[in-house]
C-alpha cells in the first residue's frame, strides 16, 4: 500500500503554502513512493470566501485609492483623473483592450495559445 501524506495551508501563495510545497517536493525526492496531496483548506470549506475576498481586492484595485498607490509604484493607472495626475510619468502611448485588438479573451487564447497557435509557431524551447 502506498505512503500517502496531505499537507493542509490556509491560503494559496502563503508561507504555509510554499512550506508545504517545500516538504511535498523534497518527499517526492527522497521517496518516489510517497504520495502528497496539498489542500487549500480555508478555499475549499468556504468558496464564497475566496470570491468576496477576490471581489474585493479588485474593486480596491481599481478604486481611485488603489489606482493611486499603483501609480505611484510605476503601473499605469486605468481611472482618468489617476491617469492625468500621473500623465507625464508615463509614455503617451496608444491603447487598446483585448476585446479591440482580439476580438476578446476567448479568440485571442484560440488564435495565439491553443495549440498549434501563433505562441507554438514561435517558441522554440532552449532557445533564448
Amino acid at each position: 500500500m502506498a505512503k500517502r501524506a496531505l499537507f493542509l495551508y490556509i491560503s494559496p501563495s502563503s508561507g504555509h503554502q510554499h512550506a508545504a510545497d517545500a516538504v511535498r517536493e523534497a518527499l517526492a525526492i527522497l521517496e518516489p513512493s510517497w504520495e502528497t496531496l496539498g489542500i487549500d483548506s480555508f478555499s475549499h470549506a468556504y468558496p464564497k470566501i475566496g470570491k468576496l475576498i477576490a471581489r474585493a481586492y479588485l474593486e480596491y484595485l481599481y478604486s481611485p485609492e488603489g489606482q493611486e498607490i499603483a501609480a505611484r509604484n510605476h503601473y499605469r493607472p486605468r481611472d482618468p483623473q489617476v491617469a492625468a495626475k500621473y500623465a507625464g510619468t508615463f509614455a503617451n502611448v496608444k491603447l487598446f483592450t483585448i476585446d479591440q485588438a482580439f476580438g476578446g479573451w476567448d479568440a485571442a487564447q484560440k488564435t495565439h495559445f491553443a495549440d498549434g497557435g501563433t505562441f507554438d509557431q514561435i517558441y522554440r524551447p532552449g532557445d533564448r
